[in-house]
């Protein structure tokens, strides 16, 4: 399993992401079409790699249905991360809880963004183990056993002890109920107008500089929605493969079951942004090595 952003107790050294998705930013106005990119022979190093797409903070009626239908035009694997509080007026025929039938009927993976968008580093024990498990009586039927934080909040790792402790008690949290945290390598920043005009050139550079990973994107957003299928030319013009989540993450091909907490991972591996793929792999490998000598000797 390929653990670059996807953390277990705490990881990523790299921090690029804002702390509001902005809904006003659909009302804006979107700025010229995005310049075209360099595209051939991929990235400066001659390779190409491997992107898995996610989506954050869905479903929404507005846009939605738009990305499903691309990605399903387009042939391209995607995994939703959903919000819980979409699904809880009781009514299983409202359109978000059709959405969230597509996107499973359809075959893509979806993950848990917990049940309100809220920066768990704010919330005491008690409420974050609410706003961790609300989502599960829910749509629990409909998740793989992973899960995302909003803002990615908890995920990133800290610098002080305090910040530490905390990230520590929110993944201790989320294995418990069952999840493991998926964070991502590239950030499209999709919900910012002022990215826009630059965000496929973005995105191919975060391919590149991370070699490859998760990249982040936002369902909830009509831009998105509206490019989401030029955006998908591009990346594949430029020679990358757009891969199932699975191919970094196995358990987002798996069903999930409240009754089996993931095991804690104490080797905390770089952020993308600081090693390459290879290099992260040889750093965990050897931080797992160590630990199973270090028990050795106990």
């Amino acid at each position: 399993m390929r653990q670059l952003k996807t953390t277990s107790i705490v990881a990523l050294l790299y921090l690029g992401l804002g702390f509001a998705a902005g809904a006003n930013n659909a009302l804006a106005k979107p700025p010229a079409p995005h310049p075209q990119p360099h595209l051939p022979g991929g990235c400066p190093d001659g390779k190409t790699y491997k992107v898995a797409l996610t989506f954050d903070d869905g479903p929404n009626p507005r846009s939605t249905p738009q990305v499903i239908k691309t990605l399903q035009d387009t042939d391209t694997p995607a995994t939703f991360f959903v919000l819980g509080d979409h699904f809880n007026a009781g009514d299983k025929s409202s359109k978000e809880w059709q959405l969230l039938r597509e996107e499973r009927a359809a075959g893509f993976y979806v993950g848990s963004h917990t049940y309100s968008h809220l920066p768990h580093t704010k919330m005491t024990q008690e409420e974050m183990t609410k706003n961790i498990t609300r989502s599960v009586p829910l749509i629990g039927d409909y998740l793989a056993p992973i899960l995302r934080l909003p803002y990615g909040d908890g995920g990133f790792a800290a610098h002080t002890p305090a910040g530490k402790a905390k990230n520590a008690q929110i993944m201790n949290t989320i294995h418990k109920a069952g999840f493991t945290h998926v964070l991502w390598d590239i950030d499209s920043q999709d919900w910012k107008v002022s990215t826009w005009p630059n965000l496929i050139n973005s995105v191919l550079y975060q391919i590149c500089q991370s070699h490859g990973g998760v990249a982040l994107f936002h369902d909830a957003q009509p831009h998105t929605a509206a490019h989401i299928a030029e955006w998908i030319k591009i990346i594949r013009a430029a020679g990358h493969e757009l891969v199932g989540l699975d191919t970094f993450v196995p358990e987002a091909a798996q069903s999930y079951n409240p009754n089996s907490p993931v095991q804690a991972n104490t080797c905390t591996p770089p952020g993308s942004a600081v090693l390459p793929q290879d290099k992260q792999i040889e750093a965990i490998k050897k931080c797992v090595a160590d630990q199973k000598a270090e028990k050795k000797n106990d």
